[in-house]
């Protein structure tokens, strides 16, 4: 019969019985030559059988076709640069009934995005190779073909082997790849071991910290450890599982065992428009590794440097923020051979400013990610954080500081929550005469500070003695003494 005409699907109909499903074989010892081929049993492969015809296309499946592909000789998934071509080795199982096979190439290229993950190009399918005459073994096929010479780095390889059975029905493998790259763990074509510099160069690039114009893709392949197209934790500490192979200061680390560690964050408002937000970390264990991630919204906080406490003395801490998406990265990696102690308490604060004139209790800033060592439990508090503004109470003029002083000294008055007023804040002389106005202008509630160098009004310094500072705020008013020496 014909495989592709009605009239073959209907003489299948014809012997098939009444309690046929799709999928079965065709019972009994009927055999059906297709397409003037040799006699084979056949399936039908089909969604369903109505009263005529099958409701989805009709299929006839060769049952001669191979059972599985072995790749004997696999390149590493991150290869050097290629000089000469590489062989790909294919044993395919029940060879006796394949009559063809090919191997077929992708080509395409990675670079590396602004956020630090990579994007891969459309591939570009070649036929590489085809073999029309392979000498079938007893229950296998062995054959070999190769892919030309690549030396572009950055470029990945996909290929996948098919075979052809005597009945022109098709099997092809699942695709293997390879890529053009450093090797594991080193951030440039190099034949040396993996040194400090990898790893740092890795604890950036977790960071998030965006290379140079000048630096491409293809320096941060052999970063990817995990193969996951970005850079995280994992990366990280394979990494230095590589280094502590290199006999460095690392390698008498020990392995982690059992290790918890707990984060969380919290907040202490400076006055009505800043605080200082704390990173808490309680670990059961020293640490090599910790990468967190927090979540802040733009429109109500910027966030500073962060500064590390005397719980990360010696240890490398690398911090980026995105504040296009409001996520800020903080790695803390041991490279001296000190590591994040046993112990509990706050390891890094980071200043946050209010953006407007004061925290309004809106906005949230809370714990996105957190990672560590392999093997470590890790536990962290998503409390959303929302930090409200610390105002004053009542009007204040507080004593300038230093007082005696030379050249500069600083006088910090209060305005209360709720008040807005017009503020006049001048110094005067023993006769009670004008020296200088330093403020002179309508201020809200807050806390503020001014600075006097100890010019007048007209820019010129005033000789040594006792002077007078007074602020009139509303109803308002006060007045104190200071000193200058020279």
């Amino acid at each position: 019969i014909s495989s592709n005409t009605s009239q073959g699907l209907d003489a299948v109909y014809d012997i098939l019985p009444a309690d046929f499903n799709a999928g079965d074989y065709i019972p009994g010892s009927s055999q059906l030559s297709v397409d003037g081929g040799p006699a084979r049993p056949i399936k039908v492969t089909a969604g369903a059988v109505t009263a005529k015809y099958f409701v989805a296309r009709t299929t006839l499946v060769s049952e001669g076709l191979p059972s599985t592909f072995t790749f004997v000789t696999v390149p590493d998934s991150l290869t050097p640069e290629t000089t000469s071509a590489i062989s790909i080795k294919v044993d395919i199982k029940d060879g006796e009934k394949v009559k063809k096979a090919y191997l077929t190439k992708y080509v395409s290229t990675l670079t590396l995005g602004t956020d630090m993950k990579f994007v891969e190009s459309d591939a570009i399918m070649t036929l590489v190779a085809d073999s029309s005459n392979v000498s079938p073994a007893a229950d296998s096929v062995r054959w070999t073909a190769s892919i030309p010479a690549i030396k572009t780095i950055g470029t990945r390889i996909g290929y996948t082997v098919s075979a052809i059975d005597n009945t022109n029905d098709t099997t092809t493998s699942a695709i293997g790849h390879f890529i053009i790259a450093p090797k594991r763990g080193k951030r440039n074509i190099s034949t040396s071991a993996v040194n400090v510099a990898d790893v740092m160069r890795s604890v950036y690039l977790v960071a998030g910290v965006v290379p140079t114009a000048s630096v491409t893709a293809v320096d941060y392949l052999g970063l990817d450890l995990d193969q996951s197209g970005d850079f995280d934790t994992p990366d990280l500490t394979a990494i230095l599982a590589i280094w502590r192979g290199t006999g460095t200061l690392l390698a008498s680390a020990g392995e982690q065992q059992a290790v918890t560690a707990k984060v969380d964050l919290a907040y202490v408002a400076t006055d009505k428009s800043n605080a200082n937000l704390s990173v808490n970390l309680e670990n059961s264990g020293s640490l090599n590794v910790a990468v967190l991630r927090i979540k802040y919204d733009t429109e109500k906080f910027v966030l500073g440097e962060a500064v590390a406490t005397d719980r990360l003395k010696d240890v490398s801490v690398v911090t980026s923020n995105n504040t296009t998406e409001g996520v800020y990265s903080i790695v803390v990696v041991n490279v001296n051979g000190r590591a994040i102690f046993k112990g509990s308490g706050a390891i890094l604060t980071i200043p946050v400013t209010a953006v407007g004139d004061k925290f309004d209790g809106t906005g949230e800033i809370s714990l996105l990610k957190a990672g560590f060592d392999d093997n470590v439990a890790a536990e962290l508090d998503r409390n959303v954080l929302s930090p409200k503004a610390v105002l004053p109470k009542a009007y204040a003029l507080s004593q300038n500081y230093p007082n005696p002083f030379n050249p500069s000294t600083t006088i910090a008055f209060d305005v209360p929550e709720g008040k807005e007023v017009s503020v006049r804040l001048n110094v005067y002389n023993m006769r009670g005469q004008l020296v200088r106005t330093l403020v002179s202008e309508v201020k809200s509630e807050g806390s503020y500070q001014i600075q006097w160098n100890g010019d007048d009004n007209y820019g010129r310094k005033v000789s040594s003695g006792v002077y007078f500072y007074r602020i009139v705020a509303g109803e308002f008013s006060q007045t104190r003494k200071m000193v200058i020496l020279k």
